[in-house]
């Protein structure tokens, strides 16, 4: 490499290393950087054993133990270790973009990444994506040199990176499928038969090796992906998730509006651009056009088969993709080498302007605290400094622990209400485990912090808070919070039982067809009855009828329902109603576990012109797909149509 050079290519590294060290301990940690500081810190038989039953491997885990150490467990330690990968991966990006397109574009690809928000945001982030990046890169580059030059040092490096890849992310299976389909893909055509013999045995040999050495965590890998619950079930959206990928790998995701749609055109016409280009090279040199089609081959393979597996487990984010990132910039880079020579100044606004638009995605990442993490540290420090002797905490969902413990000076006993460091939709709480941990907490402590965050995985029905606030006094809690956890204080002074339903003032017993029962209803005035006790039947104009219903699954449900709630004259016609989801989206009938009780509230708002007199109050179900209404079913099963009518309600002037 000559001076200037080396230079540009050191200059970029130290802007890499600038770019992802700045501001790097202002963040609070978050869940996931939680998770990998709890299992670092455990014994190395731990680590094995906790990743084994996770859906994360080892091997980040293992080396990221070691690190905390050296260099402590402050923010910014725990992250310099991402950072140190994250510059790595640039650094590396220049052999292999050399190799491939030469210097020029080499250091451009370098720029991009350097400058990349969304690899920045991953680079500072306490997870081993930069890590499995680098990895990626070091497998791609002796690839090529093992198949150039055979040698087995080469391909020894290539085995010992990609295997290493393979346990620090299940989804390095892409990119080791992307090499050999285009390795076969050049074997197939023969391109090189002349320039150098086809490393055949070499190459099995070594993806042999890569899979053996696997091999020993294969049945963890089944494990996960079979017993995997911390996605919802269904298909992938796959338009949503192509335009999150553009949109984070283009300008990152913390731009929105024109630049945002400015960069993501301009990173799509350059990528086009320099695939393009290698077709242009393919007459005039078979041999640079098979190189120089290794970025896209391998993209574009890593990408569908990543999507193709994603579309039955709809487990996605973008980072899942981020190997290919250095790969789509050395097509960027190609594109705009490719420009440049048809006309030597045609790519540069276009190129400034996509640098521009990640700039201002670079600052919105720095300085917008709309767009930040998470601030658990927040929290958790204001329940540090204002926590009482005799206080507890509940954790809701219970899974983000490690995070809360990396906090918690103070050593404040914490009940985490779900276990594990996994969510589970699957599973969510039920009223009887809720009130059996609020019954054992409210025996050890007077007062109990509720942090609550993701809790629509654990406790979609918002059992805590609701039991909580019907059978405990909600105290004061002066913590404003822009981003993360939300937080309640309760005095349990005078709660020494939580029931996991609350009383039913009306009890009805009214069957349903598809195993769903009404149990009953309330009826208040100035507010829910369990938490205001203001049961009436009478009210005026201009109020709301607050009116909750208890439904109850007598055996598995087929399809999910809206209850609709009508205030009907005696005519019967609708004077007021709601209709709602059972479930409200989070936790609907298809899923709800028979013999547990679910309760919904219902506001309905009476008109200030409507007459006094006595109205009834209507409730029914129906499928929200057909419209069909549910038949209300008495013995036998005989149908006795599809409404029920609660009772009489007095308004008043």
């Amino acid at each position: 490499m000559k001076g200037r050079g080396k230079n540009l290519t050191l200059a970029i590294i130290a802007l890499a290393f600038f770019l992802q060290t700045f501001s790097l301990a202002r963040p609070s940690l978050w869940h996931d950087e939680g998770i990998s500081v709890y299992i670092a810190s455990k014994g190395l038989r731990e680590i094995l054993r906790e990743t084994g039953a996770t859906d994360h491997p080892p091997l980040y885990f293992l080396l990221l133990h070691f690190w905390l150490g050296l260099a402590g467990k402050s923010e910014f330690s725990v992250r310099f270790f991402s950072v140190f990968w994250g510059v790595t991966s640039v650094a590396l990006l220049y052999p292999l973009g050399l190799r491939i397109f030469g210097v020029g574009n080499a250091q451009l690809a370098m720029l991009l990444l350097a400058s990349s928000p969304f690899f920045v945001r991953y680079a500072q982030e306490a997870r081993g994506y930069t890590l499995w990046v680098a990895l990626i890169l070091v497998s791609f580059y002796f690839l090529g040199r093992g198949w150039k030059e055979n040698a087995p040092r080469f391909w020894l490096a290539y085995s010992l990176s990609a295997l290493a890849a393979l346990y620090t992310h299940f989804f390095s299976a892409f990119a080791l499928a992307a090499q050999a389909a285009y390795v076969s893909f050049r074997l197939l055509l023969r391109a090189d038969g002349r320039l150098f013999p086809w490393p055949k045995r070499a190459i099995t040999f070594s993806f042999l090796s890569v899979v053996l050495g696997f091999l020993p965590w294969i049945p963890c890998l089944i494990y996960q992906v079979k017993f995997n619950a911390t996605y919802w079930p269904g298909t992938l959206n796959l338009g949503k998730a192509l335009r999150e990928w553009l949109r984070a790998f283009a300008v990152g995701e913390t731009l929105s509006g024109p630049w945002a749609r400015v960069g993501e055109i301009l990173f799509l016409a350059f990528i086009v651009v320099g695939i393009v280009a290698a077709f242009a090279n393919f007459r005039k040199q078979k041999h640079r056009f098979f190189i120089a089609l290794y970025p896209a081959f391998a993209f574009a393979t890593f990408a569908l088969l990543l999507f193709s597996f994603a579309r039955n487990h709809p487990k996605y984010h973008p980072r899942y993709l981020l190997p290919t990132l250095p790969l789509a910039l050395l097509l960027f880079s190609n594109g705009v080498d490719f420009l440049k020579g048809k006309a030597s100044y045609l790519p540069y606004p276009f190129f400034l302007a996509f640098l521009w638009a990640n700039l201002l995605s670079l600052q919105n990442y720095y300085l917008n605290p709309a767009l930040s993490r998470d601030d658990f540290r927040l929290v958790v420090d204001y329940i540090n400094r204002n926590a009482q002797p005799g206080d507890g905490v509940i954790l809701v969902g219970g899974h983000f622990f490690p995070v809360f413990e990396y906090y918690n000076r103070t050593g404040l006993p914490f009940y985490p209400a779900t276990p594990g460091i996994l969510p589970r939709v699957d599973k969510p709480i039920t009223s009887w485990e809720a009130a059996m941990l609020l019954n054992e907490v409210a025996f050890r402590h007077r007062r109990v912090w509720l942090v609550l965050w993701q809790e629509e995985l654990a406790d979609p029905r918002h059992i805590f808070a609701d039991l909580l606030t019907t059978y405990a006094q909600r105290l004061p809690v002066h913590l404003k919070v822009d981003r993360g956890p939300a937080l309640l204080l309760f005095s349990l002074e005078n709660s020494r039982h939580f029931f996991p339903t609350p009383p039913i003032t009306h009890p009805s017993h009214a069957q349903f067809e598809d195993n769903l029962k009404l149990l009953g209803y309330d009826l208040g005035g100035s507010g829910w009855v369990r938490y205001h006790h203001d049961e009436r039947a009478s009210f005026r104009r201009g109020e709301t009828i607050y009116l909750t219903l208890y439904w109850e699954a007598n055996g598995p449900v087929s399809r999910n329902y809206v209850a609709f709630t009508h205030l009907l004259d005696g005519e019967g016609k609708l004077r007021s109603g709601m209709d709602k989801l059972l479930g409200e989206g989070y936790y609907p009938t298809s899923r709800w576990i028979p013999g547990e009780v679910y309760w919904q509230d219902y506001p309905l708002p009476i008109p200030s012109e409507l007459p006094e007199g006595r109205y009834w109050i209507e409730v029914g179900l129906y499928d929200l797909r057909t419209m069909e209404r549910l038949q209300v079913l008495g013995e036998a099963n005989r149908p006795l149509g599809d409404r029920i009518l609660l009772g009489l309600v007095e308004i008043t002037p």
